[in-house]
């Protein structure tokens, strides 16, 4: 019986496929298969292997996670998350060190006082309220 998300990627791949008006055997020669391998894909009644699951998503020009339900998927980052993320890849190591730090306590619930302060505190370069 096949595994539910090797049935979801198939139908990715399937859908996907179709969509870029691939057949079975074109989509096949590209992956080096056949297109009986391809038919077992796309039903799930064989498994894509990561190599050519990561041949086909070139193919189809998606990612890889795309293929998989939207659990599995990255979810973008909002534009916090993207700041963050600059600050931290900007900061030398120790700064690095001291984000990391700081981001570990914050989420922790038993310091929502320090989610209070940071928040009443004003930006650094800023001016106070």
């Amino acid at each position: 019986m096949p595994h539910p998300i090797d049935i979801h990627v198939g139908s990715q791949i399937r859908s996907l496929r179709r969509a870029l008006k691939l057949s079975q055997t074109d989509l096949a020669t590209r992956l080096g298969v056949s297109f009986q391998q391809i038919q077992k894909y796309e039903t799930g009644a064989n498994r894509v292997s990561a190599s050519k699951l990561a041949e086909a998503s070139d193919i189809l020009g998606v990612s890889i996670t795309y293929l998989f339900p939207e659990r599995y998927q990255e979810q973008p980052l909002s534009s916090e998350e993207k700041t963050l993320v600059a600050a931290y890849r900007s900061a030398d190591i120790e700064s690095r060190e001291l984000l990391t730090i700081v981001a570990e306590k914050v989420a922790e619930p038993a310091h929502t006082d320090t989610l209070t302060l940071v928040e009443n505190s004003p930006r650094l370069g800023e001016e106070e309220r």
